[in-house]
């Protein structure tokens, strides 16, 4: 089971999400439940149906010219054509799958939901003031983040803070991954076009509290950073 949660902070846009991969002889494995594509313009986190979410995430690898200007369109395209095909993978009520997507635009960040199901799918844009999750435990998720304003916490404290919530989710819903055991992978593209990339994080943190000023455990030295912005990709 996935939790991926869109997170916007003062400075950056977050994406983050458990490493769980349960297969279907209950065997547990970690893996990569974020698609970056290798400009590191945009990234795609899915939770469902696991053979639709790889589906579509292997449609996004052919599409090789995909980028962080166009991936929306190129995505609702995706979603669209494999309803309509008639496709044997969408045969069945659980074959359907919850996405979140976030893009650096030359224009600007931007995120949005997608939904697909045997008989319909879905695009939406998240807002840029509120987070948004998909998963398991989302109402948790939910209740957790009404005590901290986001808006108003920089990415390196946003981020710890985010962790440390999922953390927090894990306790009462061990169907999503521990961090020290699978791991968490974060994305985050700020304002000023760096990309912020956390690959399989499983360092324990201070545990979830929402009156803590700064938390320890986490800064910059940790990230794979790309500036799209000297590489004139954004």
């Amino acid at each position: 089971m996935t939790l991926a949660i869109y997170l916007p902070c003062k400075d950056a846009y977050i994406l983050i999400c458990d490493r769980l991969e349960l297969h279907d002889d209950y065997a547990a494995t970690a893996s990569d439940k974020i698609l970056i594509s290798s400009a590191r313009d945009f990234a795609v986190a899915g939770a469902g149906n696991s053979e639709v979410i790889e589906h579509v995430f292997s449609k996004i690898r052919q599409k090789s010219d995909t980028n962080g200007d166009n991936i929306e369109i190129r995505f609702e395209e995706i979603l669209n054509d494999l309803v309509a095909s008639g496709d044997p993978l969408m045969i069945g009520e659980d074959m359907q799958a919850h996405f979140i997507v976030l893009s650096c635009k030359t224009n600007g960040i931007r995120g949005f939901y997608g939904r697909i199901t045997p008989k319909y799918s879905q695009i939406r844009p998240l807002s840029e003031n509120t987070h948004f999750c998909i998963g398991v435990g989302e109402k948790l998720v939910e209740y957790l983040s009404q005590a901290i304003n986001y808006q108003e916490i920089p990415l390196l404290e946003a981020i710890p803070r985010a962790i440390a919530m999922v953390q927090e989710v894990t306790t009462i819903y061990p169907v999503i991954g521990k961090l020290e055991r699978y791991g968490f992978d974060v994305i985050a593209f700020t304002r000023d076009r760096k990309v912020f990339v956390l690959r399989n994080f499983r360092k324990k943190i201070a545990e979830f509290n929402v009156v803590f000023k700064k938390v320890e455990g986490i800064d910059a030295k940790d990230f794979d950073i790309t500036d799209l912005g000297a590489l004139g990709r954004a």
